[in-house]
């Protein structure tokens, strides 16, 4: 019996190429990633599955590829949240789902980003940057100036407390930071266990000394604005798990020009001039990383993977999918 096909847009591991083949399946790779192309290819495949996995996404998936496919039965985005919102830019899921098609994702990357976020707020209390520049200047330099702050004690807010805000949130209570949170649903279960408070938006901003934001691309997008940024005083906003337009980019700039936002790392770029302007800051006050795959370290791609197996293997069997969009 010949294998079933999941059609992909990146590249799959080898080691997963292995235990899909213990299930009967191959990977082939879509190419080039244009809509009328990826339709032609699904025509000839006819795959079992649809996988957008990282770097190259793809087209966003609508009811004319679905159609185009045939007999699919998974689509899955190689992403960490379980929420719809997340999702509106690549997938149909109204679409996918009236065809009775299983969309899913695989979580396992919360350690990575939540890594990421406390990284640029390490760099910047502890002057790794321009401490690094100046000893590679002055081999000789005397002690540093000025003083490094730490992050013990100092105040994190929280945007958006799913898997990735959690893990932020008990990576920075081992810190021994003072937690806040916003998010749309409230989480009692992280407030007992990590002392943080629920509180709003504007609010959490106002009385924070540093913010991290951990939402949704899609639905979010402009969210943090001009009105929110104006009651913040001096905050340091560190964006690494969402669209760099999850914050408007005009209002950010006014921000770092009156001093509301002191500081800002950022995973991402905005479109120009936007981008320019906020690379014209020193690395003092901006801080900037290219877009990384939430699944580059060996343990988070190896646990992206085995869930993605563990979906698809459920599909072949016809038992119930774990790790559902919107379960």
């Amino acid at each position: 019996m010949a294998d079933e096909v999941v059609c992909t847009t990146g590249r799959v591991p080898d080691w997963v190429h292995a235990s899909a083949s213990e299930l009967g399946v191959r990977f082939v790779r879509l190419d080039p990633l244009d809509p009328d192309a990826v339709s032609g290819q699904l025509r000839r495949h006819r795959p079992l599955g649809y996988l957008l996995n990282w770097p190259d996404l793809g087209p966003f998936v609508d009811a004319d590829l679905a159609d185009a496919a045939g007999g699919l039965r998974i689509v899955t985005y190689l992403g960490q949240s379980p929420e719809p919102a997340f999702y509106v830019d690549a997938l149909d899921l109204d679409a996918l789902r009236d065809r009775s098609i299983v969309v899913t994702t695989a979580p396992g990357a919360e350690d990575a980003v939540a890594e990421s976020a406390l990284a640029f707020l390490l760099a910047f209390e502890l002057r790794l940057v321009p401490s690094n520049l100046a000893r590679r200047n002055t081999p000789t330099a005397p002690v540093a100036q000025p003083r490094r702050h730490g992050l013990t004690g100092a105040s994190l807010g929280i945007v958006g407390m799913g898997r990735i805000g959690r893990r932020v949130a008990e990576l920075a209570a081992a810190f021994g930071m003072e937690l806040s949170y916003f998010s749309r649903t409230q989480r009692p279960e992280v407030e007992a266990a990590l002392g943080a408070r629920f509180v709003p938006l504007t609010e959490l901003f106002g009385a924070c000394d540093h913010v991290s934001l951990h939402l949704p691309m899609g639905t979010t997008e402009g969210m943090i604005d001009a009105e929110v940024l104006a009651h913040a005083s001096g905050v340091t906003l560190i964006n690494t798990t969402s669209l760099a337009t999850l914050v408007d980019p005009e209002a950010l700039l006014q921000a770092l020009e009156r001093g509301n936002v002191a500081r800002v790392g950022l995973e991402g770029r905005y479109r120009e001039p936007y981008d320019e302007r906020l690379r014209s800051y020193g690395d003092e006050r901006v801080l900037l990383m290219p877009p990384y795959s939430s699944y580059d370290t060996p343990r988070t791609e190896r646990l992206g993977w085995q869930r993605y197996l563990e979906s698809l293997a459920a599909v072949r069997r016809r038992e119930p999918v774990p790790h559902r969009i919107g379960a």
